[in-house]
């Protein structure tokens, strides 16, 4: 019997128990393990693996101390979450683009000059020069 938890548990395990999962995933495995006769049940997050700050790594958690052997679930990979448990390889990335806004100056001559000296702090082009 294959226990599942999940960080947000609509759906029936191979018991009938009418669980809250939902999504291709959780249909994908569902037939999966149909296919192959395994049962599968959704075991709820404990109280003990609700110290955390967050459900996913609660999620994780219950995974370690052996409550449950799967979780289905997003995760992003965090170095904590790791030293918890293993994961699988990611089915799904997220593809994310940080932006900041830049108030807009008006170009002059000597603005432009100094365009290529940005990267670095004067002190440190004055430690790059003396090299």
């Amino acid at each position: 019997m294959m226990r599942v938890s999940d960080e947000e548990e609509g759906f029936k395990d191979s018991a009938g128990t009418d669980t809250r999962m939902t999504g291709s995933f959780v249909h994908f495995m569902n037939d999966l393990f149909a296919f192959y006769g395994i049962e599968w049940i959704v075991t709820p997050i404990s109280e003990e693996s609700e110290q955390y700050a967050d459900r996913w790594t609660n999620c994780i958690h219950e995974v370690a101390i052996n409550r449950t052997d799967m979780c289905w679930s997003d995760f992003w990979m965090t170095e904590s979450r790791l030293f918890l448990s293993n994961m699988m390889i990611m089915y799904q990335t997220d593809f994310k683009i940080m932006v900041r806004k830049q108030t807009r100056k008006e170009a002059t001559f000597s603005s432009m000059l100094e365009v290529p000296f940005m990267p670095f702090t004067w002190p440190l082009w004055s430690v790059i020069i003396a090299q």
